[in-house]
Parts: C-alpha cells; sequence; structure tokens
C-alpha cells in the first residue's frame, strides 16, 4: 500500500518533470557560461621547452593570467596553446621566454606585451618565444663539466710531470 501511494504515476510524473527541468536549466546554464565569459586563445611557437608542461602558468608582470593547454611538435619547433579568460594585447615589441618559476624545475611562460607605440598583434597570429635555461638545465649538463675537469687535470699533470 506504501509503494502505490508514494510510487503513483503523477508523482512519478513530478519527478520527470523536475529532472527535465534541472537537466535544461543546466545546459542553459552552461551555454551562458560560455558566452558571456569567452576565453582568448594564442599560439607561440618555440625551439625548445625542456621542462615545460600543459597547465604550466603563463604570467604577465608577475601575475597569472592563463594557463597552457597543449603541446604540439611541428617541425623543428614546438607549438604552445595558451588559454587566457581575458583578451590579451600583445604589441609589436613584445617579448616572450620561458623561465624557471622556482627552484625545483617547473617552468612558465612569462609575456612581456610591449607598448603601445607599435601596432597590436592579431589573435590568430603565431607568437615567438625564446627559452631560457634555468637550474634544472645547468645541473642536467654538469657531466659536461666533470669531463671539462678530467681533460684539464690529465693535461696539468702532462705538463707538470715534464714529459
Amino acid at each position: 500500500m506504501i509503494n502505490s501511494v508514494f510510487m503513483s504515476d503523477k508523482n512519478i510524473g513530478y519527478i520527470v518533470l523536475i529532472l527535465l527541468f534541472c537537466t535544461t536549466m543546466s545546459v542553459l546554464g552552461y551555454a551562458f557560461w560560455i558566452f558571456s565569459f569567452p576565453k582568448e586563445w594564442r599560439t607561440i611557437k618555440i625551439d625548445q621547452i625542456c621542462n615545460l608542461k600543459i597547465e604550466d602558468p603563463v604570467k604577465i608582470n608577475g601575475v597569472i593570467i592563463g594557463e597552457i593547454k597543449s603541446i604540439k611538435r611541428s617541425n623543428s619547433s614546438v607549438l604552445l596553446t595558451i588559454e587566457a579568460p581575458k583578451p590579451i594585447n600583445i604589441y609589436r615589441n613584445y617579448r616572450i621566454y620561458s623561465s624557471d618559476n622556482g627552484i625545483m624545475g617547473d617552468r612558465m611562460l612569462t609575456i612581456e606585451p610591449g607598448n603601445s607605440d607599435f601596432p597590436l598583434i592579431g589573435s590568430k597570429d603565431t607568437l615567438t618565444a625564446t627559452f631560457i635555461p634555468g637550474i634544472s638545465e645547468v645541473l642536467g649538463k654538469t657531466w659536461k663539466l666533470k669531463q671539462l675537469i678530467h681533460i684539464f687535470k690529465k693535461n696539468a699533470e702532462f705538463l707538470l710531470s715534464g714529459k
């Protein structure tokens, strides 16, 4: 008896209508959010990335303005796609570089947008970035220094022996 009262056709209809209403409102709310707050996508070309990863920060004047969304290989370089919640004004005298973000080898992309004396670069244009070696790259090359010291030591011993 309890089941027939609780799950009558009328109650099932109300539940279906409520679920349909919630689903519709969720889809409309998401669509409104996407179209009300468009994101800007920029493509950046760089020769080497080392430890740069997807979701690493993109900064302008020390403030995080976005993140790296994709990394793709293109011939001898790498194409990065960044996403920013607001449009970025980048002028012809811009500078973009990949540098360390702390001492643990994490990387970040830094944008110096240039000044308004120069023309703006279109949002569809591919930008160029520079790689700046950091602590992890220097530590990764210490084996070369060890080899050079070993060669120097052998040459010094040879010269000091007088042979």
